[in-house]
């Protein structure tokens, strides 16, 4: 048989349901609560509970009940107790003992009359009536009815505050939101927006998270209000990331990228988390001189000169002698100077 107890006729915010195996369920109009769950509404939430006797219950914020089994036994509304013995439902018939009875059963022979010197009085006496004499005085006095109720067996009742708490028993909802972490990796590598990477049609925008964060969580990009949006993807070995493309017109036009997650747990709390990259844009070619070298009959020479161009970075010369050509690199030392000699023999 069906341990059916209510269902939930309309609610308002988030309500939850916890099973007798400890199991928590988020519930909505329509779904049924079954005996020995308790029903338990959130901050702001409220449900109007329909029992299985057709009655109504309304719980309002932060507030819990218990179901109780309604195919458990049903106290009678009320008892009637019929008379005992014959001389009670003499009694209950209308009988009156001091008129309707032999004097023998009624009491002694009549008394001393009143009034005597002394100031006696009478009395009535009632002996071996070998009977109980219930008195009855102007109505009936049935115990009250009252509306019957169900009783569980080895049922431990719970105590319910008006704020919600139980005395036993209580569920505390979660409305912690997930902790998350964000990060953007280097814009091209560099942070640096080159001529040739600014006239390609988009720059890949790449980065990881962390925390609570999961795969096919929400990530968007924005560049100077221009959105992208993406997911959180897996990178291996257990890593999170994002890698989400751009315009890069929209990357040219701007010196700095934020990146944002958003992520929901299994009771609907949201958590996000931001982070920012600034980058600048350099369109500009650097700057090489090559100083001649002497003529002398070192047939390898070393070929000096100077450029604007970062320490680091690489000078590539092209050598052409009639229809020879070859090329050698060097790097730019400090101070703009690079310094390179030819290992190939000049004719």
């Amino acid at each position: 048989m069906s341990n059916f107890a209510a269902v939930i006729k309309s609610l308002i915010g988030q309500v939850f349901v916890t099973s007798v195996d400890g199991i928590r369920r988020q519930v909505f109009e329509g779904d049924r609560i079954f005996a020995g769950e308790q029903v338990t509404t959130a901050d702001g939430g409220s449900v109007t509970l329909e029992m299985a006797n057709g009655e109504t219950l309304e719980l309002g914020a932060n507030a819990s009940w218990q179901a109780v089994n309604p195919q458990t036994q049903e106290v009678a509304d009320s008892a009637t107790q019929a008379p005992g013995s014959e001389f009670e439902q003499a009694l209950a018939a209308g009988m009156d003992p001091t008129v309707d009875l032999d004097p023998t059963a009624a009491g002694p022979g009549a008394g001393g009359g009143g009034g005597a010197a002394g100031g006696g009085h009478s009395a009535v006496m009632l002996s071996e009536t070998a009977q109980r004499v219930d008195p009855t005085i102007g109505f009936q006095t049935n115990g009250l009815g009252t509306p019957g109720f169900n009783l569980i067996e080895n049922n431990d009742p719970a105590i319910f505050s008006t704020a919600g708490a139980a005395a036993t028993g209580t569920t505390t909802p979660d409305t912690t939101p997930p902790v998350l972490t964000i990060g953007i990796d280097p814009v091209t590598g560099d942070d640096v927006i080159n001529s040739a990477e600014l006239g390609a049609a988009t720059v890949t925008i790449t980065g990881t998270v962390g925390g609570e964060a999961k795969v096919g969580d929400s990530i968007t990009l924005n560049l100077g209000g221009n959105l992208y949006s993406g997911t959180v993807i897996a990178l291996g070995n257990g890593a999170l990331g994002f890698s989400i493309p751009v315009s890069s017109a929209d990357l040219g036009s701007f010196s700095s990228i934020s990146a944002t997650i958003s992520s929901a747990d299994a009771a609907g709390n949201v958590g996000t988390a931001t982070a920012s990259r600034p980058y600048s844009v350099d369109t500009t070619a650097p700057v090489i001189t090559v100083d001649a070298p002497a003529i002398t009959n070192d047939t390898t020479p070393t070929i000096v000169g100077t450029t604007d161009a970062p320490v680091g970075s690489t000078v590539t010369l092209t050598i052409t002698q009639g229809a020879n050509t070859f090329t050698v690199t060097t790097p730019v030392l400090a101070g703009g100077t690079y310094s390179v000699e030819l290992t190939q023999p000049l004719a």
